[in-house]
């Protein structure tokens, strides 16, 4: 997906987002590859985080491979992965252990909700 205008909402891709110099996106990126040329204010879970030069991020950021080029800026909180567990993995993993805590509450007499991301 290749963003050069304003996207305002969440964005979820099985490859990359490309946010080119004039693009700009408000809210949650998940993909394999995120690239930003332009803006991007939000979180963003990834396997690989590429900030160009002029390229802006702001926001939280859950990646295993972060690259800035000079002249990139990134303003936020990250969380480095282990390269061994990408973001795929982990997804699927945070999935499963909510699968079973709802199991182990349902003796509960209060419904119980389980959210796949």
């Amino acid at each position: 997906m290749h963003v050069d205008g304003r996207l305002d909402g969440d964005v979820a891709s099985e490859s990359a987002v490309v946010i080119g110099a004039e693009g700009l996106i408000e809210g949650t990126v998940k993909a394999k590859t995120v690239v930003v040329s332009g803006r991007l204010k939000g979180s963003v879970s990834a396997d690989r985080l590429e900030i160009i030069a002029g390229g802006h991020v702001e926001g939280d950021v859950h990646i295993v491979d972060l690259v800035i080029e000079p002249g990139g800026r990134f303003n936020g909180s990250s969380e480095i992965l282990a390269a061994e567990q990408p973001l795929a993995r982990k997804a699927v993993a945070k999935q499963s252990g909510r699968a079973n805590a709802a199991r182990d509450d349902s003796n509960q007499s209060a419904p119980n909700s389980v959210s796949a991301s």
